[in-house]
């Protein structure tokens, strides 16, 4: 039996050392050359020219792999220290994690899913050398299991030998566990999880970016089992699933990291100058949705992004851009959110209700394996450099809102739990829906009060749009007829450019292209700025409306830098401030005007009350106190709607401002019909 196998040995180290002389000679002595620890070996090449050897490989991977290490030593080659990595598997040998069975254990396949977390880097030894007290002689012992394993008796066969350790082999490792992908699973199932051991130079620092949390991976290797312990220290009968990885492919990546051919560029450059780019990039945003063209035109700046810019002092300034849809319901906000989703290369998608604060930004749980305690990151973590898209916002507990604001303004995630202190990177652009309370969007009242939302975390959108429906004949035609063409013919409306070549266009633009301000767009910009700002108020007395605040500066700047972008320009040009502005001020018509006055103000945006208002508010605040020094600290309800109405507030508003005054605590009411002001 055992010569069987050594001749089996034998013959497999011989079709290994063919398979490289004959195909992978020049890459071998490339990487032997090079400082490269590893030779990838294209499976389906394998496949092709031996297939015997590739059986073998998934059959017996382990003996197969080690049998290459012995048919390095007969090929004359500077150095012998080299991986065996394998590279596009085929579509047969990828299963499923939650179809992973015991029958698999031992056998050589590949995974696809998203990396949830990984450990540390850890040294783990692979060899370690013992010397004999009584002859000197080195033992090697060979470390297989997860216990530290040491000889049982001398080479030499010394009587009563001791060892005593003197050197070992140690490579660096890292535990990760991979969960299979939303979009893979059919309603209603719980995604299903693997434990990942990856060592060598897989966790190098070139190739470890491959598997931070949140990246789309390929994991290659052979399924094991461990053993689960007990917490009396014993070992259970129970054991977990764990993949001895042999090589990380990376599916899902950021949009710099795309592949971009030279026939690619060309068509991108080609498409950079056509004079209907604009349109055509509108049209290419959910062509199944008819209309909408300056939300669109948003989401379109919102992928592209602007540039983010570090400070001599430390500080930085965001460049992606925060979108928020607030509108009726059936107006096709998830549609967008969902094509949103699937066009950016790395993008996570939750649902306010169906999310945590900790789901959101990071947690802090306990590695199974190394029982170190290690951060599992959340969703806006997990679409760093990407797109996290958050429907139903307005659904989110107010405990959970909170988390955001950290990610959504400096772009961080800080966490300080069990002992570990670390700032995370959640450079994402948020793009969120959410819904009035009263299921229609009020345009006379301010949107803090319809949507259940902070006006700290409103504010931190840089473009806020309302979807409304409001019953137009024209208008009704045109979409009933785009909704039941569609459904006769899906096909009809595609897109003018294909979701990969879009993806292709924007991963060039972010690469090649840092947009910078010039003279032209800094006066552009200036001029916009400075002339909202200076009109005036309603009265001379009264505080004047901010009509734009220095956020929305800074995300004029975004926006413009974008458009450049769009464009493969270096420069952001008078044209490019001008699109932005544009398309600011229509979202800031939709939410910041204020009714009574006609005029724009952040403060309805910013604060949840706007400077008419709060005009009003101090005018009562005034009456109080007049009211005062004739009643006494209780007033009577009747006199302050009478004052109130002699200065222009007529009753309706001024029992609505009394009844704000009551829930912030500055009036209350003793008894009925009278009020006093706290002190």
């Amino acid at each position: 039996m055992e010569q069987e196998q050594e001749l089996k040995e034998t013959k497999i180290i011989q079709l290994f050392e063919e398979f490289l002389r004959d195909t992978y000679y020049r890459e071998l002595v490339d990487a032997t050359e090079s400082d490269s620890k590893s030779l990838f070996i294209d499976y389906a090449v394998l496949s092709i020219t031996n297939a015997e050897l590739a059986d073998a490989i998934e059959k017996h991977p382990k003996k197969t792999i080690d049998s290459f290490k012995k048919a390095l030593q007969n090929i004359d080659l500077p150095r012998t220290d080299i991986n065996l990595r394998f590279v596009n598997v085929p579509a047969g040998m990828i299963v499923p994690i939650r179809n992973i069975r015991s029958e698999h254990i031992g056998k050589f396949f590949a995974i696809e899913g998203t990396i949830r977390n990984a450990s540390e880097v850890r040294p783990v030894s692979k060899a370690a050398v013992f010397e004999c007290s009584t002859c000197g002689a080195d033992n090697i012992v060979k470390q297989r299991e997860t216990k530290f394993t040491e000889p049982t008796h001398c080479v030499n066969n010394c009587v009563r030998a001791r060892f005593k350790l003197k050197k070992q082999l140690l490579i660096d490792t890292v535990n990760v566990t991979i969960e299979e992908s939303p979009e893979t699973l059919d309603g209603g199932e719980q995604p299903k999880r693997l434990f990942a051991f990856l060592e060598d130079d897989l966790v190098s620092p070139t190739r470890e970016k491959e598997i931070l949390p949140g990246n789309k991976v390929r994991l290659i290797g052979v399924l094991k089992e461990y053993p689960v312990v007990l917490r009396t220290g014993g070992q259970s009968t129970r054991y977990e699933f764990i993949l001895e990885t042999n090589n990380v492919e990376p599916i899902q990546k950021e949009f710099e990291s795309l592949d971009i051919s030279k026939e690619d560029e060309e068509k991108i450059k080609e498409i950079s100058k056509e004079p209907d780019l604009y349109l055509k990039l509108r049209k290419s945003i959910a062509p199944n949705i008819l209309g909408y063209d300056e939300i669109k035109d948003a989401l379109v700046l919102q992928i592209f992004g602007g540039v983010r810019k570090m400070r001599k002092d430390g500080t930085s300034s965001r460049g992606d851009v925060h979108i928020l849809l607030v509108g009726d319901p059936g107006t096709g906000k998830s549609q967008m959110l969902t094509y949103m989703h699937r066009l950016a290369p790395k993008s996570v998608y939750v649902t306010g209700k169906g999310t945590s604060a900790a789901g959101l930004t990071a947690t802090v749980i306990k590695d199974e394996i190394s029982k170190d305690w290690i951060l599992e990151a959340g969703a806006l973590v997990l679409a760093n450099k990407g797109v996290a898209v958050v429907d139903e916002f307005d659904k989110m507990d107010h405990e959970d809102r909170v988390a955001m604001h950290e990610a959504m303004a400096q772009q961080t995630v800080t966490i300080n739990k069990a002992n570990i202190h670390a700032t995370l990177n959640a450079q994402a652009s948020v793009l969120a829906a959410a819904n009035p309370k009263l299921g229609r969007f009020d345009p006379y009242t301010v949107i803090t009060e319809q949507i259940n939302l902070q006006p700290t975390l409103i504010n931190r959108f840089d473009l806020i749009f309302t979807v409304q429906d409001i019953p137009d004949q024209q208008r009704d035609e045109k979409i009933a007829k785009h909704v039941l063409q569609i459904h006769k013919n899906p096909k009809e409306f595609d897109a003018p450019y294909e979701a990969s070549l879009f993806r292709k266009y924007v991963a060039f633009a972010k690469k090649t292209c840092k947009p910078a301000l010039t003279d032209e767009a800094i006066e552009e910009i200036s001029n916009f700025y400075v002339k909202l700002r200076t009109r005036k108020g309603m009265d001379e007395k009264e505080l004047s409306a901010i009509p734009i605040s220095a956020r929305q500066l800074e995300a004029l700047v975004r926006l413009a830098e974008a458009n450049a972008r769009i464009r493969l320009h270096n420069k952001v040009e008078k044209s490019d401030a001008r699109r932005s502005i544009e398309l600011l001020q229509y979202s800031m018509n939709q939410v910041g005007i204020d009714p009574e006055t006609g005029e724009l103000d952040i403060d309805r945006i910013v604060t949840g009350i706007s400077q008419s208002q709060r005009n009003k508010i101090l005018v009562l605040k005034d009456i109080f106190k007049e009211l005062e020094s004739k009643h006494g600290e209780q007033i009577p309800i009747e006199d302050v709607l009478k004052a109130a109405a002699a200065r222009g507030i007529d009753e309706g508003k001024a029992e609505e401002i009394i009844s704000k005054m009551k829930k912030n605590g500055e009036v209350y009411e003793p008894r009925h019909g009278r009020l006093s002001r706290m002190k």
